[in-house]
């Protein structure tokens, strides 16, 4: 059996996002272990999942700055004395980079909260604002009140035509100001939180470059 392309990129130990099915709005984490076999990788965790053998999923991951994604069929549940999951070797893995993302340009509500104050006087803020652009990278948002440099966000957002709501993680790498409207440029982290959110973001965004180009 000829080895896909990019599995030598899904070291062991790595964090995943489990999807079941391209369509559904199910997903659980779990953590990819390794191969065990020419046909086979095996998945642990995924506790509150209910996973039948021969179910289609989506596993996605982030590795060496890329988004790692690859659908397989569920060749064999394992419930004690951990949970395992036995899944078909992909027949493609698809990777796409984090470091030269495409970028779109939209215009949606967002929620922005993260942390002010310090010690006893730090409490949580919420702006709400609109976002912009967006990649799989970051986004730009607008709000009616300034956020600090390298502030760390999370942006709860949903994107047009979807019903996943988002909610990733950030920094402020620059911001500015214009007619008391203040712009912040926020880059998402390459995190095991943020790996399901971005996979659905790169996915968004290459769906609709396209029609952004013919639109244009």
């Amino acid at each position: 059996m000829a080895q896909p392309a990019g599995l030598a990129d899904l070291r062991p130990q790595l964090p995943v996002a489990i999807q079941r099915g391209r369509d559904s709005q199910e997903r659980f984490r779990g953590q990819l272990l390794g191969q065990v076999s020419p046909e086979l990788l095996v998945i642990a965790g995924a506790e509150e999942a209910v996973l039948v053998k021969g179910e289609r999923i989506v596993v996605r991951t982030l590795q060496s700055g890329k988004a790692l994604g690859f659908e397989t069929t569920v060749s064999e549940v394992v419930e004690h004395p951990v949970r395992l999951l036995f899944v078909e070797v992909p027949q493609a893995i698809e990777a796409i980079s984090l470091r030269k993302a495409d970028r779109l340009d939209v215009f949606v509500p967002a929620d922005i909260r993260f942390t002010e104050g310090n010690g006893d006087d730090a409490h949580t803020a919420l702006l709400h604002g609109n976002m912009l652009d967006i990649s799989g990278g970051g986004c730009r948002v607008f709000t009616k009140r300034g956020i600090p440099l390298k502030t760390v966000v999370n942006v709860s957002f949903t994107l047009p035509g979807e019903r996943h709501a988002c909610a990733v993680s950030g920094s402020v790498l620059d911001a500015f100001t214009q007619n008391a409207i203040y712009g912040q440029r926020i880059k998402f982290f390459a995190s095991e939180k943020n790996v399901e959110d971005l996979g659905e973001i790169k996915r968004w965004v290459q769906q609709n470059l396209v029609f952004a180009d013919v639109t244009r």
